[in-house]
């Protein structure tokens, strides 16, 4: 009788240990599993964070390019302008518009304008 429960007793403690183990293993197998996703999760986020600066490269790029566009037809336009200013076929119309432009020689400019006969 004795010998039955010192058996059963141990049979107990291996089935704890048994148990034990296996409660182990599957905490271990969840942990893992908890490290697999979280770094799946990380380079999801890493690739998502890598798209949006590459996004945002773009856009700053197509935005760079558009300044550029519109300030190289700005210099044209006003080289344009400028060479319509000072047309040699029109001198005199020319060189009273520029004088128009400058607020400091204004006075003289009207003063010539009056001075100009009439046709």
């Amino acid at each position: 009788m004795l010998k039955l429960f010192s058996l059963m007793k141990q049979k107990r403690k291996m089935s704890l240990r048994q148990k034990l183990k296996r409660q182990m293993l599957s905490v271990l197998r969840k942990k893992l599993k908890m490290m697999q996703l979280s770094q799946n999760l990380r380079k999801l986020l890493l690739s998502q964070k890598m798209n949006s600066q590459m996004m945002k490269t773009q856009a700053l790029a197509e935005f760079s390019q558009t300044l550029t566009m519109k300030r190289t037809r700005q210099i044209r336009d006003n080289k344009i302008e400028e060479e319509e200013r000072l047309n040699l076929g029109n001198w005199p119309l020319g060189y009273f518009s520029y004088f128009q432009s400058q607020p400091q020689s204004q006075q003289l400019v009207q003063y010539l304008i009056h001075q100009i006969p009439v046709a």
